[in-house]
């Protein structure tokens, strides 16, 4: 009923405005009358506070306004002042498209402001743009303060400006800081006392300061003391005086670092002249400092330079000379400059000069010799070399000429020529070419014997440079030839490298190349000189001998023997052959070692035994063989065999010694660890506990046991050895004996289990394997026996225990399966079958059941409910009366377990009887009882043979039994407690029921008193006004009657009348008094109206069952939901389409058929607004939401259908339209017990029927009524 009372708090605030705007009527219309009565006497003089106020708004800057927002959405400016045509060249009454001009970008944000302003009634301030009707782009500020009515409507008194210059302002402050904050410069604004003011982007990097700390820091933390001194002493005094400095200074980067700046100060001033702040610009300068630093160690690098150097500018006119040159030349650079303008002719040949300019004028290097004379004359040979000097667009901007005495050098160049053809004879007569290559030009200088080592004569090979030599040299030897030549010049090192040499008849022939590189002054390699020497025969000569040695090689390291050559006259030894593998030194190192340092590797043990023998086959002359252990370069020791012979001169005086070693230590280890074997298994052999004999498979005897064989038997070693084989050997095991010879002679392996005789006679149980081993030269049998018997009785037991175990983890699985049967499930008859089942699959009987004993009327018999049968016997499911049992059944009955191995041995003959009858054997019976009383039994049955049941199958069934006892109490629980369940529930509906009406009636209850009271307080005021308006109307036509006479009769009046006429427009008020009165008439009976549907729709003022007309309800209702049928911004109205039949009067609860209405009618216009609300204009304009109410008389019945063209109701709703608290809306949108109590009214109260059918399109309410009630 949330809806309900929205309609009527809705309907009430209705009837308030209306109430509230009648009064202003009739104050108006009071006010009206007292202007008639004095038109005739009264004066007043006009106001001019509206001509005031008009006159201030058009002169004031801008737009002044009033704006109105409507609850509707509807929008106006009910007043705009003459500046809404300068501002956007509107008229102000067309104001309202002020809207339209606003820019693209800013409509979506003007809109929130002002729906912001709305929501809060909070001051409005917004800026944005507008496109004046001519194209011009302003920017205006709107400000306004909202008023909200009490009708909902909101008012904002409010002014636009014109603020496109401000805006023009801080676009070009903007474009200014950002302009500030791209520059890579520092710029600072700061106060006379250097607190900082602001600081842009680049300074905040450099000096390492965030942007929330720039106004905590001074301009004293970011230079250091002497700097900062300069500027507070300096800068800022004169910057304030003369209004700028600039200067030098040092900043204190973000790193510590300190940064050579340039800094410019600036004071600013207010209009007054009085000093406001200070503004700096500074300039990083350390690439500056750094190439003034750098110019300042060139120059004095010039100056202080031995080379005579000078500089001139592109028409090579010296403009520089430093000290050395002025030395060189005999001249001060004063009377140099004052001397010539130019280069003079006594320093360069002119022609020289003239060339030497010309070549740099191209932009070109010049380098060349030439002679010079100074000013005292003295001619010497120099190197000039002469650089253009160029600017950043590569133009000629000088000349720098380096200057060099060669004097010293060429005399050296005149003794070397001398030199070198002394050493051209010397080569050519000892077959040496000799080179000497000028590495700046590429040329080669040859001379010596060139025709022996190229087959070309030296002026032929004169013409060949270095490519031309590259070619002659072997492919294969070409690249290290040239790296160990490149790695020597890198080096300016002396060089000698061989490789193959190709002739001019094509042949090669090997070449030694030794040579040396030259370097100059500077270090540099400039000349390379060597000698090339054939060497071939040597090649050929070490070729034959490499050939030899490697045989030789190849014969040691193949045998792994390292061979030696003892010189004993010198102790030196030349070794070979497997060096690396005998010492782990290289072959070249270990040529090194000579007898003193080969004795120093024998062990010390091992040392004396040698040298004695040494010692002795050197006296003898015979051969030397001894092995020791010998120490190798990682300090183990190897076993080696060391044998050689001595070499003995004429006088049989020993003089060389030449032997070889071998590494022999894998046999010493093999043979060292034979005898460890040896050792173990004979320790092994006696310390077995199993027995272990070898025997002979020719003779069948024992030709060893170890002790454990004889004395499993019981013999000692010589008794056991003296016995034959077969005689303790069980005569069982003869077989396998015979097997186990014939196996093992086959070479297999043969594995058994047999019997032997102890000494005393008795078997023992062993375990035989055998297999064939090599034996004093004939193949014999190694047998182990291991006495098993322990083992054999030990298997048997465990054997019998895990039978044992088997049975019970079989008994324990079948307990944990009722267990959790009766945990997971309260089935009882699952519970049962899973029992019987598991029990005759454990048991492997032929029958096993279950029977409940059944008493009914004085009547009983057995009720079997499940049972597992062999298929071979007849099934006894189903009931059996008592008496078809006899003595059984009264056995049974005493609920004791019966225990019957074979039923013929059973005494009492009835028994017996009955029991051989049903074929049984045996039989085994336990009782069931409940804490309930139910009784039952579990039956177990063999019918094939006699079948005796163990002591553990009683027990297991006896707990089985317990727990199908905790199963029937468990399911009696579980039937108790559904069955109270089912109780609490019934009573909890009706409880919830009783508990919704009630609460249902308390709300309409005090709703009605509600309505009741506001009907009453609106009808008594509303009653005075409507009684009262004909009598004024009646005065007042009087009076203007009265009115009309006066004017009548005195057409004249005076001046002031006149000007009161005008002023109250009085025609235009006889006009339009007759209007306003039925105006205030027609208002009042609508209240009157609204008033009585009220009254009618609460039925307080009637009894609470009584004859009603029911299309008079229906009215009332649909005039109370009135506001809600109402055509909506967003939708149309919703159409009521009545079709009343002629029906009588019925008793009712009036008051509560009512709410029925009210409820069906509510759903119906929530459905169809849903609806709308996914539908277009075109469709809800098409199709128009509606709601048809029918009413007719049947035979004994009234029928009312409600019908509404929504959407429907789904399928599965319908089902539960009438379950309470069931709704199909939204959260906070229905509660879910309208049509609930609207059902319990309808078929309870009123001994009706209220039905629903639906489908997409339709949905129809019917209401059956009985004409005649029914009087419980």
């Amino acid at each position: 009923m949330p809806q309900d009372s929205q309609d009527y708090q809705r309907r009430i605030a209705e009837l308030e405005a209306e109430n509230q705007q009648l009064r202003q009527q009739l104050v108006t219309a009071q006010n009206t009358c007292k202007q008639l009565q004095t038109a005739a006497e009264h004066t007043h003089t006009v106001p001019v506070t509206e001509e005031h106020f008009s006159r201030f708004a058009n002169n004031i800057p801008g737009v002044i306004f009033q704006f109105c927002l409507e609850p509707d959405g509807n929008r106006s400016f009910p007043y705009v002042s003459d500046g809404s045509r300068a501002l956007c060249e509107l008229e102000p009454q067309a104001f309202i498209q002020l809207f339209e001009l606003v820019h693209p970008h800013e409509k979506e944000a003007l809109e929130n402001a002002i729906q912001q302003s709305a929501q809060t009634l909070e001051r409005f301030c917004h800026e944005y743009r507008l496109r004046t009707t001519n194209g011009v782009l302003k920017w205006v500020q709107m400000v306004a303060q909202p008023e909200q009515q009490v009708d909902g409507t909101i008012f904002w008194d409010g002014l636009i400006l014109d603020v496109s210059d401000r805006k023009q302002t801080e676009k070009e402050q903007e474009r200014l800081l950002a302009i500030l904050e791209a520059t890579p410069d520092i710029i600072g604004i700061a106060d006379a006392q250097g607190n900082n003011l602001y600081l842009n982007r680049a300074g905040q990097v450099v000096l390492g300061i965030a942007p929330q700390n720039i106004a905590d820091f001074n301009i004293s933390q970011v230079h250091p003391p002497e700097s900062h001194a300069k500027l507070a002493n300096e800068a800022i005094p004169t910057a304030i005086q003369t209004g700028m400095w600039r200067g030098e200074s040092v900043l204190i980067d973000h790193n510590s670092h300190r940064v050579p700046v340039s800094q410019l100060v600036l004071a600013h001033y207010n209009e007054q002249g009085d000093f406001e702040f200070l503004s700096t610009i500074i300039r990083d300068i350390s690439h500056r400092k750094q190439i003034e630093e750098e110019l300042l160690l060139f120059k004095r690098t010039v100056e202080s330079s031995s080379e005579a150097i000078a500089m001139a500018n592109p028409q090579g006119e010296l403009i520089y000379q430093n000290p050395a040159f002025g030395k060189l030349f005999a001249c001060e650079s004063v009377d140099f400059f004052n001397a010539t303008g130019g280069i003079p002719a006594c320093y360069v040949e002119p022609e020289l000069a003239h060339c030497i300019i010309a070549s740099l004028l191209k932009n070109q290097t010049w380098i060349g010799e030439a002679e010079q004379k100074s000013r005292n004359n003295r001619v010497f040979p120099s190197m000039i070399r002469a650089n253009p000097i160029k600017n950043e667009a590569d133009e000629l901007i000088g000349i720098m000429a380096i200057i060099t005495d060669i004097s010293d050098r060429k005399e050296t160049e005149s003794k070397l020529r001398e030199s070198e053809e002394r050493l051209r004879i010397f080569c050519e007569q000892t077959g040496q070419l000799v080179y000497d290559y000028d590495l700046a030009s590429g040329q080669i200088t040859w001379f010596g014997a060139s025709k022996p080592l190229t087959g070309r004569t030296l002026d032929e090979l004169q013409e060949f440079g270095v490519d031309d030599w590259e070619t002659w040299l072997h492919p294969d030897d070409r690249q290290h030839a040239l790296e160990v030549l490149d790695l020597a010049m890198a080096n300016s090192s002396e060089y000698h490298v061989e490789y193959r040499w190709r002739r001019a008849d094509g042949q090669y022939i090997n070449i030694s190349d030794r040579g040396v590189f030259l370097t100059g002054e500077d270090e540099q390699p400039y000349r390379m000189i060597g000698i090339n020497h054939d060497i071939s025969d040597r090649k050929l000569a070490e070729a034959k001998l490499a050939e030899s040695e490697e045989r030789f090689r190849i014969v040691c390291e193949q045998t792994g023997q390292l061979v030696y050559d003892y010189d004993l006259a010198s102790g030196q030894i030349i070794w070979a052959g497997a060096i690396e593998e005998l010492t782990g030194c290289s072959a070249t190192d270990f040529q090194a070692v000579d007898v003193e340092s080969w004795e120093a590797l024998i062990h010390p043990d091992d040392r004396d035994n040698v040298m004695n023998k040494l010692e002795q086959a050197m006296a003898s002359c015979s051969e030397y063989f001894v092995e020791y252990r010998w120490q190798l370069k990682d300090h183990r020791y190897i076993y080696v065999e060391d044998h050689g012979v001595f070499l003995t001169q004429e006088n049989n005086h020993p003089y060389r010694m030449l032997g070889t070693l071998n590494d022999i230590s894998n046999r010493r280890a093999t043979e060292d660890r034979l005898r460890q074997r040896e050792q173990q298994y004979r320790q092994v052999f006696e310390s077995l506990t199993d027995g272990l004999g070898i025997i002979n498979l020719n003779t069948g005897n024992l030709m060893e046991a170890n002790p454990a064989y004889h004395q499993m038997h019981g013999y000692t070693y010589e008794e056991f050895m003296a016995i034959p084989l077969a005689q303790h050997v069980h005569p069982d095991s003869w077989p396998l004996l015979d097997q186990f010879i014939e196996e093992v002679r086959a070479n297999r392996l043969f594995i058994c289990q047999a019997q032997n005789v102890h000494r005393d006679g008795h078997p023992i149980d062993i375990e035989v394997k055998g297999i064939p081993y090599p034996y004093q030269n004939e193949t014999h049998a190694l047998t182990l026996v291991r006495d098993i018997s322990q083992r054999m009785q030990l298997e048997a037991e465990r054997h019998n225990q895990a039978e044992r175990i088997a049975q019970q983890a079989q008994r324990e699985t079948l307990l944990n399966q009722l267990t959790s049967q009766i945990r997971n499930s309260l089935d009882l008859t699952q519970i049962l079958d899973t029992s019987v089942q598991e029990i005759q699959r454990f048991l492997t009987i032929d029958r096993c059941y279950f029977a409940w004993y059944v008493r009914e009327s004085g009547d009983a018999h057995w009720d079997v409910v499940t049972e597992v049968c062999h298929t071979d016997w007849p099934s006894f499911l189903g009931q059996h009366h008592v008496t078809n049992f006899g003595a059984l059944s009264e056995l049974l009955l005493r609920q004791q377990i019966i225990r019957l191995d074979n039923v013929a041995t059973v005494q009492d003959p009835a028994l017996r009887k009955v029991l051989s009858d049903l074929n049984n054997q045996s039989m085994l019976v336990l009782p069931v009882r409940a804490t309930s009383g139910k009784f039952g039994i579990i039956a177990c049955i063999h019918h094939q043979t006699v079948r005796p049941w163990q002591d553990t199958e009683v027990e297991l069934l006896e707990a089985v039994v317990d727990q199908l006892v905790i199963a029937l109490n468990q399911s009696d629980l579980l039937a108790q407690s559904q069955s109270r369940n089912s109780e609490l529930e019934a009573l909890l509906n009706q409880l919830q029921q009783a508990q919704t009406q009630l609460i249902q009636s308390e709300k309409m209850s005090s709703l009605g008193q509600m309505v009741a009271g506001v009907a009453h307080e609106i009808n008594n005021p509303v009653s005075f006004i409507h009684g009262n308006i004909t009598h004024a109307q009646t005065y007042v036509t009087d009076m203007l009657d009265l009115l009309t006479l006066y004017q009548q009769y005195y057409p004249q009046p005076h001046l002031e009348i006149e000007e009161m006429s005008e002023e109250i427009d009085l025609d235009f008020m006889i006009e339009d008094v007759p209007a306003l009165f039925q105006s205030m008439q027609a208002g009042t009976d609508r209240i009157r109206e609204i008033v009585r549907s009220l009254r009618t729709f609460s039925r307080l003022d009637e009894a609470e069952i009584k004859e009603v007309d029911l299309h008079e309800g229906i009215d009332s209702t649909l005039t109370i939901l009135n506001t809600r049928l109402r055509a909506q911004s967003w939708r149309p109205k919703i159409q009521i389409i009545k079709d009343y039949g002629k029906i009588p009067l019925i008793e009712c609860y009036a008051g509560q058929l009512n709410q029925v209405f009210m409820n069906i009618i509510s759903n119906a216009i929530d459905a169809l607004e849903e609806h709308d609300r996914n539908r277009s204009p075109e469709q809800m304009e098409q199709q128009s939401s509606k709601i048809e109410i029918k009413t007719r008389v049947a035979p004994k019945h009234i029928l009312i259908r409600i019908t509404d063209n929504g959407p429907g109701i789904k399928p599965t709703a319908q089902a539960r339209l009438f379950d309470p608290f069931f709704t199909t809306k939204g959260v906070g949108k229905g509660t879910g017990l309208g049509l609930s109590i609207s059902y319990q009214i309808i078929t309870e109260k009123h001994q009706g029927k209220l039905s629903c059918t639906s489908k997409p399109g339709q949905t129809t309410f019917t209401i059956e009524l009985p004409i005649q009630r029914k009087t419980s």
